[in-house]
């Protein structure tokens, strides 16, 4: 039998990031692909690798290059993880912030909001006046550094979103 080729075994399509994606998408690419890395790629050039390779207590950190394969960093596991490192009380009140700064559209009533963070899992209960502004809410608490995960239990008065006459 004869010895496999790099072609045979490698993995075809493999998810791939943008060099400015957040490190949460990146987590969550490693994590949807079941990947033990991610190349970082502009347009189709691989232009680095993702982190899970950090993992490994082994390596001290990933050389970061850009298209002329220039160094332009070095990620380290302390570096990743850094953002993680916040508490509950923390990443509920940027929570909190981020939820009001996006509610652009004026309360038809006195809003009600109760943010809960419980290991960086964020629980939102409450009701606000329109279904987008709970959609708004859940996007909004899901960007903010920390959080690991929403739930998003918000109910509102008006659905704002559906469609009719047509």
């Amino acid at each position: 039998m004869a010895e496999p080729v790099v072609g045979a075994v490698m993995t075809r399509s493999p998810v791939t990031v943008p060099p400015d994606a957040p490190l949460k998408q990146v987590a969550c690419a490693l994590l949807v692909a079941d990947a033990c890395a991610v190349p970082v790629v502009s347009g189709a050039v691989p232009i680095g690798v993702a982190v899970r390779r950090l993992s490994d207590p082994t390596r001290p950190g990933l050389c970061v290059v850009d298209d002329g394969l220039e160094l332009v960093g070095l990620l380290t596991r302390r570096d990743l993880l850094a953002v993680y490192r916040r508490s509950d009380e923390e990443i509920a009140a940027e929570v909190h912030l981020a939820v009001e700064r996006d509610r652009f559209r004026p309360a038809l009533e006195a809003a009600t909001l109760t943010v809960e963070v419980r290991g960086g899992v964020v629980t939102l209960e409450g009701e606000l006046a329109y279904h987008s502004q709970v959609d708004h809410a859940g996007y909004a608490a899901s960007r903010v550094a920390g959080v690991i995960a929403v739930h998003n239990n918000l109910r509102y008065d008006v659905d704002d979103l559906l469609v009719t006459g047509f």
